[in-house]
């Protein structure tokens, strides 16, 4: 899922995005058949597209057990092994709060939509809603830079998921492994996701 097709081929050639790329094709389980996408992102994905906005977005990796889809009402964090998912973005200065800095709102919006759409493959229905989202901004997040966002599903209770996400930056010239170290981490944020009573009223599909 490009958002603008200028920035797509010299980002997936970099070490970082094919150090990624083959970690996920790689994995030791297939669990494409139980990734279902109902609901769409048009917003990062269409409206917020462009070279000066949203430059790239990347189809999201899902690093999902196969555990995990037989849909157990409760999962303690001691019992999580692989629920996370990996997605890239280019941002660009039309996004900008202050000068040269992405604006703090799209940031939240970013980590808001791509914490449910993990907690999403965690439902049967695949869609619920975000009930609260706590977010801390550690460093900013500067303009024409590529980022990585991770969400990892933290625990579930019946029609409750908590899903930590957390924004990285990204020096594509930086050893893959570093990518995700303590000095990378510019945002972090814990997410309550519920499926509502009302679920079955979500009516949009991709």
């Amino acid at each position: 899922m490009t958002a603008d097709s200028t920035f797509q081929p010299n980002f997936e050639s970099s070490r970082v995005f094919r150090h990624y790329s083959t970690k996920y094709k790689t994995r030791s389980y297939t669990t494409d058949e139980f990734v279902k996408e109902k609901v769409g992102c048009p917003l990062t994905s269409e409206t917020l597209a462009g070279s000066s906005t949203i430059g790239y977005r990347s189809l999201t990796m899902y690093f999902i057990d196969p555990y995990h889809f037989e849909y157990h009402p409760i999962i303690e964090e001691d019992y999580i092994n692989d629920n996370y998912s990996i997605t890239f973005f280019r941002l660009g200065d039309g996004l900008l709060g202050h000068d040269g800095i992405v604006h703090g709102g799209l940031s939240a919006t970013l980590l808001d939509e791509l914490t449910c759409r993990l907690a999403f493959q965690n439902y049967k229905l695949k869609k619920a809603v975000t009930a609260n989202l706590n977010i801390n901004y550690r460093q900013p997040v500067i303009t024409n830079t590529f980022v990585l966002v991770k969400c990892r599903l933290l625990r579930k209770e019946g029609r409750k998921c908590w899903v930590q996400g957390t924004v990285y930056r990204i020096n594509l010239d930086e050893d893959p492994e570093f990518v995700e170290s303590k000095e990378n981490i510019l945002i972090e944020a814990e997410v309550l996701v519920i499926e509502p009573k009302w679920v079955h009223q979500l009516q949009n599909q991709v």
